[in-house]
């Protein structure tokens, strides 16, 4: 089980742009971003662009699990 990290990404900032526009903030006064999810998820980021190496790992997966 996979998840998309571009997808996850387009949320947050939706998120913040329905925030922004609900509050009357300005982008300038947000310090900080939280993400959480279900569980355990990993995601590799390189390090030269801060992209995803490739898709979220959700706990869910089997894919390593003996048959």
């Amino acid at each position: 089980m996979e998840h998309n990290p571009e997808e996850i990404w387009a949320s947050v900032r939706q998120a913040i742009l329905e925030l922004l526009a609900a509050t009357g903030t300005s982008p300038g006064q947000i310090q900080a971003v939280g993400i959480t999810n279900q569980r355990e998820t990993t995601l590799l980021w390189e390090r030269k662009d801060g992209r995803p190496v490739a898709n979220a790992i959700v706990w869910q997966c089997r894919a390593t699990a003996s048959a």
